[in-house]
């Protein structure tokens, strides 16, 4: 069976705080047979993850 993934997934397994137990049982499926990405995926990580970091460096700055 084929598991297609999108940003929003990939990106619960790096903040640890949007991690579910249906996102770590996708993780175990894709660990093990691997997955699809869209085309635009590796630029909505990127975006995200950008974007996630920024917040969080604000949130520090303003401290």
């Amino acid at each position: 069976m084929s598991v297609v993934i999108d940003a929003s997934l990939t990106l619960t397994w790096y903040f640890e705080d949007e991690t579910t137990p249906a996102t770590e049982a996708v993780l175990d499926e894709v660990s093990q047979a691997g997955a699809l990405v869209p085309t635009v995926w590796r630029l909505e990580v990127a975006n995200a993850s950008s974007r996630r970091c920024d917040a969080n460096a604000s949130r520090i700055v303003s401290r």
